[in-house]
């Protein structure tokens, strides 16, 4: 009975701790992605459509025209560092990371929500 309880332990723990390992992992390889200016390692977690901001534009985006648009802004402002100042977990599921995208053209307020592990939208405002 005491093997099937610790089993039964060991079994939550596991299942409850695998989500923030997921959320630990999305963030670092976004945060690497962002940092290096590598739009095509981003798009691994972009969502099939992606509202982006930027200084140029506003608008939704397919995923295929979405890499296409953070290779230009990336081109145009190269980045140099990302660090993520803030992030929030919604009872949803979804989340909200803030940071710092720095860049030769200046410092970017990055904001992005992610829902189901996918980039839905990504904000860069100077």
């Amino acid at each position: 009975m005491k093997k099937l309880f610790w089993s039964a332990i060991v079994m939550v723990t596991f299942l409850l701790t695998m989500p923030m390992q997921a959320q630990s992992n999305i963030n670092e390889s976004v945060r690497t992605a962002l940092k290096s200016g590598n739009a095509a390692s981003l798009a691994q977690y972009l969502a099939a459509n992606i509202d982006i901001v930027t200084p140029d534009d506003d608008d939704r985006f397919s995923k295929t025209e979405a890499v296409l648009k953070l290779s230009h802004f990336f081109a145009q402002y190269r980045p140099t560092s990302f660090v993520i100042k803030h992030e929030t977990n919604a009872p949803n599921g979804a989340r909200y990371l803030i940071g710092n995208l720095g860049t030769s053209g200046g410092i970017f307020r990055t904001s992005m929500l992610i829902r189901n592990n996918a980039i839905v939208e990504i904000a860069f405002e100077q």
